[in-house]
């Protein structure tokens, strides 16, 4: 044991950068979501109906990602706030569903990893839930559309 001795690799610092904070600026207002449905959602279509329809304040990019998946940024936060906490987005009776309204589902949604979102390259979005570990994690949440029943 007197021998061991520290490589000079271990004992050089790592020296990591600060983040700007661009990509937090960059997701601040935003939010994505998907359609819960079986039939096709015309992009167009569904963007000037919902920007037209909930009269937003600072206005909002709607983006498609593809596979019913969509990137919504706002300009001023309190259109954000009516959207997450107002009633639910429908277009065409299919309903939006929102990552906080999942991450509720299961605890407390707290945040969302913007840097793993990638502008909806992935199939998924990874988000910071605070949950009571003395109770037993929920399975699944069962939704139910006027022709499909998704679980």
């Amino acid at each position: 044991m007197a021998n061991l001795n520290l490589d000079e690799g271990e004992e050089e610092a790592w020296i990591f950068k600060e983040e700007t904070g661009l990509a937090k600026s960059t997701f601040e207002y935003c939010i994505m979501g998907c359609f819960l449905t079986a039939s096709v959602v015309h992009f167009q279509a569904m963007r000037n109906t919902m920007a037209n329809l909930r009269r937003l304040l600072g206005g909002v990019t709607i983006l498609d990602l593809g596979e019913k998946r969509y990137f919504f940024k706002f300009y001023n936060p309190l259109d954000l706030d009516r959207v997450i906490n107002g009633t639910p987005w429908t277009f065409n009776n299919h309903l939006l569903s929102i990552a906080k309204q999942f991450g509720n589902f299961i605890g407390e949604f707290v945040d969302y990893d913007a840097k793993q979102s990638n502008w909806g390259y992935k199939s998924y979005l990874r988000i910071r839930v605070k949950i009571d570990i003395r109770k037993p994690l929920k399975r699944q949440k069962k939704i139910m559309l006027t022709s499909t029943k998704f679980t």
